[in-house]
């Protein structure tokens, strides 16, 4: 039933009188169509839209062998826990607004870790879980041994 979707990478998904499109030229263009039947700035197509705090894509360095494993056993220690969605990894949700995600990288050894919520405090809460639970599960290992994740929201380390 979606009928539009984007990335952080700037990707967009449109279904368009059924077939699934995520052409570039066509997002362009469809953004075209959507504010030539708009008054006003361009810019106010996107008042109603909540701002979110997130983190960038953090990756942190595995064995390409462990990767798998890692996120399987961050899926038993979270199950019962968190509500999880399990495509591609694993995302928690820690409230209805904040959520992290730990997933494989499926091309290189690393872990792609990403935290979403309504203020940094709430990031920074599902930070402290995803990095607690890695840390407990004794994932990070070699340079990361003992250390936490960090990340920065506009000059300040969280």
């Amino acid at each position: 039933d979606v009928i539009f979707a984007g990335e952080v990478s700037g990707h967009f998904y449109f279904v368009e009188d059924y077939f699934k499109i995520d052409d570039g030229l066509f997002s362009a263009g469809k953004m075209l169509e959507i504010f030539t039947g708009q008054q006003g700035h361009f810019s106010s197509l996107f008042k109603d839209i909540p701002v979110r705090v997130r983190t960038p894509e953090i990756k942190l360095p595995v064995a390409d062998e462990e990767k798998f494993d890692i996120v399987e056993k961050i899926k038993k220690n979270f199950e019962g826990k968190f509500p999880l969605i399990l495509i591609d990894g694993v995302r928690f949700s820690i409230t209805k607004t904040g959520w992290g995600l730990i997933r494989a990288s499926n091309t290189s050894p690393y872990l792609t870790a990403r935290m979403e919520g309504v203020s940094e405090e709430e990031v920074l809460k599902v930070k402290n879980i995803l990095a607690d639970e890695l840390e407990k599960s004794r994932c990070l290992r070699g340079s990361w041994a003992g250390s936490r994740l960090f990340f920065y929201f506009n000059g300040s380390i969280l």
